[in-house]
């Protein structure tokens, strides 16, 4: 007579892959609901606004910033009180191939004050020796009652409101 018993070892591992499984697809899951912190980022060479960090937390904010990017492209939508806007603009820059990558905001205590986390990517290699204004416009999919940059100091400055040709 035979046995067809399964060897304990395999059983075992079968199990753990299983709940390996079961744990990862929980956390997919999980990670999916959740909105990336970047919605949508936007950059250019020849931003109009001084250097700085800028946050857009309204409609107007954000219709300033937009502006001061100076895209010719159609204004994105922003969600006041879901999203904040924020703009990072170089200033003058002797070289192109500047990039910047907006990452999102880290939360550094529990009073809801963020960290802007972003990186400012030098050119590599050759690059056109033009004078750009390097820039770049990330919606992000959180809002903070206060953002700060690297330093800690708070990010308060809101977009410059450009007096249109009707306006006197």
């Amino acid at each position: 007579m035979t046995s067809t018993t399964t060897p304990r070892h395999t059983t075992n591992i079968a199990l753990s892959f299983a709940l390996a499984l079961a744990a990862f697809m929980t956390a997919q899951t999980a990670h999916a609901c959740m909105p990336p912190p970047v919605d949508r980022q936007y950059s250019g060479d020849f931003g109009f606004a001084p250097p700085g960090l800028y946050v857009a937390t309204t409609q107007e904010e954000w219709e300033a910033l937009w502006t001061l990017s100076g895209l010719q492209d159609d204004m994105p939508g922003f969600s006041e009180g879901d999203q904040t806007a924020v703009g990072i603009f170089l200033g003058p820059r002797n070289t192109s191939g500047f990039n910047i990558e907006v990452r999102g905001l880290n939360w550094t205590d529990e009073d809801g004050v963020a960290q802007l986390d972003y990186v400012v990517y030098e050119p590599e290699g050759m690059a056109a020796q033009v004078l750009t204004t390097p820039f770049a416009i990330a919606i992000l999919n959180r809002t903070a009652p206060s953002i700060v940059d690297e330093a800690g100091n708070v990010i308060d400055t809101p977009p410059i409101l450009l007096k249109t040709n009707d306006e006197s």
